[in-house]
């Protein structure tokens, strides 16, 4: 059900692509990392503005109370077979070489401190679920679609949505740049992954859980194996 819509939903649409493509540049180029969370958080609460300001209610932008839950249920569950396989690439060497990423390496404790409690759980999992299985499927679905469309068209914004923060990071490792474009594939993959998640358990809680063990475990993991050396 869709509340009254002073914002056309077309105008909407462009609004939020365009915000986001901006806090992408901005946020990655040129915020400093200690005001990314404030930044991404306050591109979470424009996007919800114009989604309701288009008429989308509390269960198409998938944040309706009667199905947090159900959100948080399929959540843990998703975070605990996240876990599972990150053990299983830490219980051998040669799959342990896959857990390398010498910017997580060279964080002080506070700072992955900060990032656990913090940085991935609001600046990140909260702030991209919101925009890519909240405001962008709401807004872009429509019964003129195939049902698959909008799913498809945010997955691979969100993929794209990565291609800066994944060419640091190879830059970093010392990486082909090729693999740039192979991450961003994967990562519009994991998109989908997480937009059924959102579908089946009814509410974002479930995404954003998944999402902060995902960044979360591979952050401790990355740095165990560093440890471990």
């Amino acid at each position: 059900m869709r509340i009254k819509q002073p914002l056309g939903r077309k105008h909407a649409i462009g609004l939020a692509l365009g915000a986001l493509a901006v806090s992408n540049v901005v946020g990655n180029r040129f915020v400093p990392i200690t005001a990314r969370v404030p930044w991404n958080l306050a591109q979470t609460a424009l996007l919800l503005a114009l989604a309701r300001s288009a008429g989308e209610d509390h269960h198409a932008l998938g944040i309706s109370r009667r199905r947090l839950a159900d959100g948080w249920k399929h959540g843990v569950r998703s975070a605990a077979m996240v876990a599972g396989g990150y053990l299983a690439l830490l219980s051998h060497p040669r799959t342990r070489t896959l857990l390398h990423d010498q910017r997580l390496l060279d964080l002080s404790e506070r700072a992955v401190a900060w990032r656990l409690l913090v940085g991935i759980p609001l600046g990140t999992a909260l702030a991209e679920e919101v925009a890519f299985r909240g405001v962008l499927p709401a807004l872009l679905d429509s019964p003129h679609w195939p049902p698959w469309l909008a799913p498809a068209i945010t997955s691979t914004l969100f993929g794209l949505w990565h291609l800066l923060p994944s060419h640091e990071q190879m830059k970093a490792n010392g990486s082909h740049r090729s693999l740039v474009g192979v991450s961003a594939v994967a990562t519009a993959v994991g998109g989908a992954v997480l937009h059924g998640l959102r579908q089946k358990a009814g509410h974002l809680l479930a995404p954003i859980t998944l999402h902060a063990a995902t960044n979360g475990i591979g952050l401790l993991a990355v740095r165990l194996v560093g440890i471990r050396g």
